[in-house]
């Protein structure tokens, strides 16, 4: 994704709308099926459990790995991921990107 890309989600009309300087789409919200583990990591100061859904990126399916934490209290995430038990503060996934929002 480009850098210049902004993410809005309205969780109540079920919209995400993601802005580019050059153009601007509008789609509802992606309604991953997570999996919780019995897992979890410290990013930064917090406690987060893991959690893993498919994705497709491109035509491609693909596993995802979120470390979410329930001390932020805000179910979101980065890009269209979210509806976890708290924020996600890192994504990882095979093929397209690693992500952590607090580094």
């Amino acid at each position: 994704m480009p850098s210049d890309a902004f993410y809005f989600k309205d969780f109540k009309k079920d919209l995400l709308s993601v802005e580019f300087s050059s153009s601007n789409k509008k789609d509802t919200i992606p309604q991953y099926k997570w999996k919780l583990l019995n897992e979890s990591k410290k990013v930064l100061e917090y406690l987060c459990k893991k959690a893993t859904t498919k994705a497709h990126r491109g035509g491609i399916e693909q596993s995802i790995v979120a470390w979410d934490t329930e001390e932020i209290p805000v179910n979101d995430g980065p890009h269209e991921y979210s509806l976890l038990l708290g924020f996600i503060l890192e994504l990882e996934g095979k093929k397209c990107f690693a992500l952590n929002l607090i580094n």
